[in-house]
């Protein structure tokens, strides 16, 4: 597949088409740092942060990864819409770069190797990655440990989470990766003082009633991060654009602090009438992703 047409196809800004495609510095050393990445992850990144212009290196070696990705989605038998529709995180994170930086790249460098290995997918709104469980849950006959296999869920910014939009996802997922494994989803969306700053018809409201909450952790300010879009030392500091950040700024400057949910998602909310039992049956173990 060649290179620009990919960049343009994702949607990448016309500037960001012209740094990823027009990269004659970059030509010879791809085969080199394309090889490491396969053999070394540790080494790959730390050769990458050592060279200028980090974020346009980290653009243009992915895009041309992914140009590559395409041959094997094609021998997996995977949708070719599947393939655009993943590798549009690259135009969407590219944007993010250019909105903090002023200038295009990628600032997330380890995001992307999940895309280049084929873990995770992109069906329909939401993602799905195959992945070892980073958590321990025990609820009630329900056991999952550290190393476990799950499905995790990742919700790419860029459009609202309708309700519907998100249960066809879903839909989608246990097609393609069957029903076999724990769906789980880490995320901001899930922290449980959320529930006190959304409004009554917030699609992030409806989007939590998928999932039943089994862990909060605060390790890390996502929460602000995202509703934000960046982190600030005082509360006091943050915009009052929106009603969600005009919530929490305040909740913020009371004390209060924004965890990280981590859902089990309510398989059951699919299963009177949906017929879901019957195509687990019929798939098996057999699913495109694995």
């Amino acid at each position: 597949m060649e290179l620009t047409y990919f960049c343009e196809r994702i949607g990448l800004p016309g500037g960001a088409v012209r740094l990823a495609s027009d990269f004659p510095e970059g030509e010879r050393e791809y085969a080199e740092l394309s090889a490491l990445f396969r053999a070394d992850k540790r080494r790959f990144m730390g050769r990458m942060l050592q060279k200028e212009q980090t974020e346009r290196w980290f653009l243009y070696v992915y895009c041309r990864m992914a140009t590559e990705a395409f041959c094997e989605y094609e021998k997996r038998g995977i949708p070719e819409q599947v393939f655009w529709d993943t590798f549009l995180d690259l135009a969407i994170w590219c944007v993010d770069c250019f909105e903090k930086t002023g200038t295009y790249g990628l600032l997330q460098h380890e995001w992307f190797v999940r895309h280049m290995e084929l873990t995770i997918f992109r069906l329909g709104r939401l993602e799905f990655e195959y992945m070892p469980s980073q958590w321990e849950i025990r609820r009630g006959d329900f056991s999952l440990f550290a190393g476990d296999p799950v499905i995790s869920i990742h919700i790419p910014a860029g459009e609202p989470l309708l309700e519907d939009a998100c249960r066809e996802s879903v839909r989608q997922a246990f097609d393609f990766w069957g029903m076999d494994f724990p769906y789980v989803c880490h995320s901001w969306l899930l922290g449980p003082e959320l529930s006190g700053l959304l409004g009554e018809n917030s699609h992030i409201r409806s989007f939590r009633k998928l999932f039943d909450l089994a862990a909060v952790d605060y390790l890390e300010r996502q929460a602000e991060e995202r509703i934000f879009s960046r982190l600030e030392a005082e509360p006091a500091d943050y915009p009052e654009k929106t009603s969600l950040q005009r919530t929490a700024r305040a909740y913020l400057m009371a004390g209060g602090r924004l965890g990280n949910g981590l859902g089990l998602l309510r398989t059951e909310l699919w299963s009177p009438g949906s017929g879901l039992e019957d195509r687990r049956s019929e798939n098996g173990q057999k699913t495109i992703g694995k």
